[in-house]
């Protein structure tokens, strides 16, 4: 429903947005390895297997504040600095994405 209804989305996770991008934007190339999974979860009877992996690793305390990446617990391609703070960086004239390793505009 959000790729039909919505124009931008912002895709948050622990309280914090991890990825925003116009919607055609987001589902054509999701930047963020959390926006990846997400979208990989959504059941589609034209894949294979419809049903996704559910998305690994522990669940941290959303009580809990945080330092660097809040995914980096569940992350497949979390890496030492992934627990340093992350700040958000332009992956296309309109979008943004908290993730060190997306690919970024130059």
């Amino acid at each position: 429903m959000v790729r039909y209804l919505c124009d931008r989305v912002a895709v948050v996770y622990l309280g914090e947005i991890v990825e925003l991008q116009e919607s055609a934007d987001l589902f054509a190339a999701p930047a963020h390895p959390y926006t990846r999974a997400l979208i990989a979860a959504v059941p589609d009877v034209r894949r294979r297997q419809a049903l996704a992996e559910p998305i690994g690793g522990e669940i941290p305390d959303p009580f809990a504040v945080l330092t660097g990446c809040r995914f980096a617990t569940r992350c497949p391609l979390v890496e030492a600095a992934c627990h340093s703070p992350q700040s958000m960086r332009p992956t296309s004239p309109t979008g943004l994405v908290r993730c060190w390793k997306a690919p970024a505009t130059a």
